[in-house]
């Protein structure tokens, strides 16, 4: 899915539960990517937090969240994104 479009996101934020194609799989296949995925999704269930982290995700929000809380976590996983991105190019 990613390979067709022609930007490259900032940040993708992924719902488990879409229709036709598992949300999983795809968090599988931009497990190779750069971009960090977000998680949002009303799973309350451990052990499906504890896979998609193993699968990459770099955050798991559960629905209902409020809209400030939301917003907190997206800035700080785009600026720990940034962060990591500033050491890569330093070779930290």
């Amino acid at each position: 899915m990613l390979e067709s479009v022609d930007f490259c996101p900032t940040l993708i934020i992924l719902d488990l539960n879409i229709p036709r194609i598992p949300g999983s799989a795809l968090l599988e296949r931009w497990r190779a990517s750069d971009i960090p995925v977000v998680v949002f999704t009303s799973s309350q269930i451990a052990a499906e937090k504890a896979r998609v982290l193993a699968l990459g995700a770099r955050e798991f929000i559960e629905k209902p969240t409020d809209i400030a809380a939301f917003g907190r976590a997206l800035r700080g996983i785009v600026e720990r994104w940034g962060d990591d991105e500033k050491d890569a190019a330093r070779g930290d």
